[in-house]
């Protein structure tokens, strides 16, 4: 979704409508695909806007799952609150709030048929015949933690909300004398030689008393807790595992299909560059020169001062052109220039590059895609079915054993699981419910069962506690072996990093690089050359070649990696040289996005003072 709205924002749309009036709320006009799921707890009030509870958490999720696995270790909600990050996600969600807010209040909307259109075009969620399917967008939406309205008017209101932001970003180029400085310094080069201590070859450890490992024991307690695990039986069925068993009829997919036959059509579209003049002069100037046979873009740098990427509008289709607008464009040759054409915001010369022709894909060709849509629009319905029928055996006093073994379903069993989705291993376990699962699973007693959860990607379950073990700090007795382990991890690093700061020293006081390696039996490595941008081909971690760049020819510095400590020297210290353009406009570009982020940053600050904002923490603390 962002990428397209990142690119959705440079279009002629953008660049020349101030925003595009709201339709009606039925984005697809046909099915009901996008139903409004149940509101939950609001926990942050912005304005109009109102942040849920299930926003929240669905964020903080994805966020906190990210760290983890950056950080190689589990994240809690009290560590998360610690570290802040509880703070930064509602934080973010607050800022697109206001914006979300600035953007309703000047009225830039967008219409249904670009938020449809562009779902239908996206490939996540096309099949294997290339056309858009119901099922895949339900899937997908829902692995990523939307449900399908949350997706559908999330873009509606991003595509919102760009269009503000991208009103208030610069256009600019600095003095060159700035541009050249910048340059050179994203040019200038680092070479360096490196080898690794690492800390598994630290091997000269004395055996630990027992003392000293029930010190360390007592001492870091918290390493070893063993977190509160349930056996759970349960029954869990989607949709999507009752499609492959719905038989839809020939009339039924013919039927549908010319229902939807409009949108097998792909409209003629063409790519159209334009040159835009803020004066009338500077635009007959322009038509002269092209006229003659200038290079039309030479002629939008030399008058107009647009260069290659500010003059493309990209591809468009006529519906999706303001009428005078199309009329010009769909009546020219590829490969010719319009006339000038005045607008509201200037006076403009358009120029048609590449031309599409109308595409209309037959009924062979989507006849699967038909079958799958239909499948599943009845696969829903017998869900439906298959709810009322769960619902009424447990009503009626059956246990979950015999409830699936009459609806002929399969009874589920997870032997053990922890509130984060893992084993008893620490093993995510997989095929499990992803919505509301683990909350309701960990609120039930033993031998208790959970309601029956309709899930947002059409599914449902209902879950029998079988057992509890409790959350424990196992013995030091049950543990020693784990106790032995990490205590030895920590003696390696500490050992590691005095024998590198003694390594360092050598080299300082005059003995090669080489010869200490190879004294220590260490593998050199020298890099390629590296930028602080571009070392991609260096081998060498991100925070060490910031390191790098501080320091001068045959300075030495060191580094702790995952498996030990890096010893780096640089070996020579120079430049790429010349920049080219292409240099040179990066450099433009990145001094543009520096100084939009500091515009954008300033307008949020007025926007907090001009809308309320209301934060439910305890709400929040309910929720983690």
């Amino acid at each position: 979704m962002l990428s397209y709205l990142r690119n959705s924002v440079n279009s002629w749309t953008v660049r020349i409508l101030a925003g595009i009036l709201m339709l009606s709320f039925a984005v697809w006009g046909i099915g009901d695909i996008f139903r409004r799921s149940d509101r939950t707890v609001v926990v942050a009030e912005v304005g109009q806007i109102e942040i849920n509870g299930r926003e929240f958490s669905q964020q903080f999720t994805r966020q906190t799952k990210e760290i983890s696995k950056y950080i190689g270790a589990d994240l809690d909600a009290k560590k998360a609150r610690k570290l802040g990050f509880i703070d930064e996600t509602i934080g973010g969600l607050t800022a697109r709030a206001l914006f979300t807010n600035a953007a309703m209040d000047l009225g830039l909307t967008v219409n249904d048929k670009l938020v449809r259109e562009w779902i239908k075009n996206d490939k996540n969620f096309h099949d294997e015949f290339g056309e858009f399917s119901e099922f895949l967008f339900r899937e997908l939406t829902y692995e990523s933690g939307y449900s399908e309205e949350s997706y559908v008017e999330g873009t509606r209101q991003d595509i919102a909300r760009d269009q503000l932001l991208n009103s208030i970003s610069v256009n600019f180029s600095p003095p060159e004398s700035i541009l050249d400085s910048l340059a050179a310094f994203r040019s200038e080069q680092r070479e360096a030689q490196t080898f690794t201590l690492k800390f598994e070859t630290i091997t000269d450890l004395k055996n630990p008393k027992k003392e000293t490992l029930m010190e360390y024991y007592s001492k870091n307690k918290e390493k070893f807790k063993k977190p509160e695990y349930r056996k759970i039986s349960m029954i869990d069925v989607n949709a999507r595992d009752l499609v492959g068993a719905i038989k839809i009829s020939e009339d039924k997919i013919t039927e549908l299909y010319q229902d939807k036959e409009e949108t097998f059509i792909s409209p003629e579209r063409r790519f159209v560059e334009q040159i835009i003049f803020t004066k009338e002069s500077d635009a007959k100037k322009g038509l002269e020169r092209i006229s003659k046979g200038d290079d039309f873009y030479q002629v939008a740098k030399d008058v107009a001062n647009q260069d290659k990427k500010e003059t493309s509008l990209g591809w468009n289709e006529r519906d999706n052109m303001p009428d005078d607008i199309a009329s010009v464009v769909f009546n020219l040759e590829k490969e010719t220039t319009s006339k000038i054409h005045k607008t509201d915001f200037g006076w403009h010369i358009f120029k048609v590059t590449k031309i599409e022709a109308e595409k209309r894909k037959s009924l062979d060709e989507v006849r699967e895609s038909l079958r799958v849509e239909l499948a599943s629009e009845k696969a829903v319905e017998e869900l439906y079915e298959l709810i009322e029928k769960v619902q009424d055996e447990i009503g009626g006093g059956a246990t979950l054993e015999e409830a699936a073994s009459s609806l002929n379903l399969k009874l589920k069993k997870i032997e053990s699981i922890d509130s984060k989705g893992k084993d008893n291993d620490g093993k995510e376990i997989g095929a499990i419910p992803k919505y509301r699962f683990l909350d309701e699973i960990f609120k039930e007693d033993k031998s208790s069962l959970t309601d029956l959860i309709e899930t947002d990607d059409d599914g449902f379950f209902i879950a029998r506690v079988d057992d509890i073990t409790a959350e424990t700090i196992p013995d030091y007795e049950k543990t020693q072996e784990k106790v032995k382990e990490e205590w030895k991890k920590k003696e390696q690093e500490e050992k590691a990093k005095v024998l590198t700061q003694k390594t360092i020293k050598k080299i300082k006081n005059g003995k090669s690089f080489g010869s200490v390696a190879k004294s220590m039996k260490l593998e050199v490595k020298v890099s390629k050359p590296f930028s602080r941008l571009d070392h991609s081909e260096a081998e060498i971690p991100t925070p060490l070649i910031s390191k790098l760049f501080e320091l001068d020819t045959g300075d030495v510095t060191m580094y702790k990696g995952d498996e030990g400590y890096i010893v780096a020297q640089v070996t020579k210290v120079g430049s790429t040289g010349s920049f080219s353009d292409e240099d040179l406009e990066q450099v433009n570009l990145q001094i543009q996005k520096s100084i939009s982020k500091d515009l954008i940053t300033g307008y949020a600050a007025i926007l907090r003072k001009r809308y309320k904002i209301e934060i439910y923490d305890q709400l929040i603390d309910d929720l983690i």
